[in-house]
C-alpha cells in the first residue's frame, strides 16, 4: 500500500547511500530507502511511502521547503541542534505530532529576525517536552520550567522569563542532553556550552 506523506529529513546516512532518516508526519522517526540522494538535512520533503516489513520505501520525493533562510541568519547551528534532538531523543516509529508542528512553525510562521536567544531556548524546552525529557537529577525539576513548558509557542514573547528562570532554563536544557546516552554523538553540544542558544 502506498500513502503520500510529509516528512522532514534528518539524517542522511553516510555509510549506506540511500537511506535517510526521516521525522514522518505520520509514522514519527523511520528509516527510509530512496533512490536518489540529493537530499539536505532539514528539507521538508513529501513523498509517497510503502512499508515492507521493517523497511520503508519512499518514491516521488519532492523537495517543499529546504530553510536557507534560517541558516543565513545565523541560526544554522540552532537548526541542526533542534535536528540532533529529535534525531536521538525521539523513539523510531512512535507518532509525535507535535514535534512536526513544532518545526512546521519554525519554518514557516515565525519571522526569522525575531528569532533570539531565548527563543531558541524556549523552542528547543519545547521540543523536549513534547519528546518527554525530564532531566533525572530531582533538583533540576524547577517550577518555572514545567510553567514555561505549558504555554504555547504561538504566545512566546522575550519577558515570557526572567534572568534567573533563564538560569534555571540553561540548566535544565543542559542536564537533558548531558543524561542523553548518545551525548557523544552530538556535533552541536556546544551550542549549549557556548551559551549561543
Amino acid at each position: 500500500m502506498f500513502l503520500c506523506s510529509a516528512g522532514i529529513v534528518l539524517q542522511c546516512q553516510r555509510n549506506h547511500k540511500y537511506i535517510i532518516v526521516v521525522l514522518d508526519k505520520q509514522y514519527g522517526k523511520i528509516d527510509c530507502v530512496v533512490h536518489s540522494f540529493s537530499l539536505s538535512i532539514g528539507s521538508v520533503i513529501e513523498y509517497t511511502l510503502q512499508q515492507r516489513g521493517e523497511i520503508f520505501l519512499l518514491r516521488d520525493i519532492r523537495v517543499i521547503y529546504t530553510p536557507l533562510e534560517l541558516g543565513r541568519r545565523g541560526n544554522l547551528l540552532f537548526l541542526h541542534h533542534c535536528i540532533e534532538v529529535i534525531l536521538y531523543y525521539a523513539p523510531m516509529e512512535i507518532r509525535i505530532e507535535e514535534a512536526f508542528l513544532l518545526f512546521n512553525y519554525l519554518y514557516y510562521a515565525i519571522d526569522y529576525r525575531m528569532i533570539t536567544i531565548k527563543f531558541k531556548k524556549f523552542f528547543v524546552l519545547k521540543l523536549l517536552t513534547v519528546l518527554g525529557v525530564i532531566p533525572e537529577v530531582e533538583q533540576i525539576r524547577f517550577i518555572a520550567i514545567q510553567k514555561l513548558s505549558r504555554v504555547d509557542i504561538l504566545y512566546f514573547t522575550d519577558n515570557i522569563y526572567n534572568d534567573a528562570q533563564e538560569k534555571q532554563l540553561d540548566k535544565w536544557l543542559w542536564c537533558c542532553i548531558a543524561q542523553n546516552p548518545y551525548i557523544e554523538k552530538f556535533k552541536t553540544v556546544h551550542f549549549l556550552e557556548n551559551r549561543l542558544i
